[in-house]
């Protein structure tokens, strides 16, 4: 005999319904339990197992820590033992992510520090190099070079009338 398509599925969506439902009533585990395994669940979601916060993920830290407190304060030794320990890794993440805005800025203000240095550099040269042209005076050479321009220009005069005299 051939079943038709139009009664399996039904059947067989009774099934799965049953079949979830028989699941979901023997899940008698308590409250502090389950917050355990959902926040170490998205404790390993977020990638903080070993405890390397970054920063996108700080509210869920938050939140995890959140979901954790009272499991920590209630529940069996146990529970609150695993409470415990994920908040202690929850805390470190955090910390983490605090370190690292703290080494940020600590490199911000090292750049700055540099760059603050090289124009205190730039600005010493700058003044000594003012100091050195302030103490030239080239008025000595001036007189020299003018001298020399009379002397040439007299020397040129005398060789033109040379010239003219021997083109003559």
């Amino acid at each position: 005999m051939v079943m038709s398509h139009t009664r399996v599925r039904p059947a067989l969506l009774l099934l799965v319904l049953a079949g979830t439902a028989a699941l979901t009533a023997c899940d008698q585990r308590s409250d502090a339990t389950k917050a355990v395994d959902a926040a170490t669940q998205s404790l390993h979601a977020v990638g903080v197992s070993p405890g390397t916060g970054t920063p996108k993920y700080e509210a869920k830290l938050k939140e995890i820590a959140s979901s954790l407190s009272d499991a920590a304060s209630s529940g069996t030794p146990g529970e609150q033992g695993s409470a415990a320990l994920l908040l202690s890794q929850t805390s470190k993440g955090q910390g983490e992510i605090a370190a690292l805005a703290a080494k940020d800025l600590e490199l911000k203000v090292r750049n700055q520090l540099t760059l603050i240095n090289g124009l205190l550099a730039d600005c010493s040269r700058h003044s000594s190099a003012s100091e050195a042209l302030e103490s030239f005076d080239p008025s000595k050479d001036i007189a020299t070079f003018k001298q020399l321009k009379f002397e040439r220009e007299a020397e040129l005069k005398s060789h033109e009338a040379a010239l003219a005299a021997a083109q003559a």
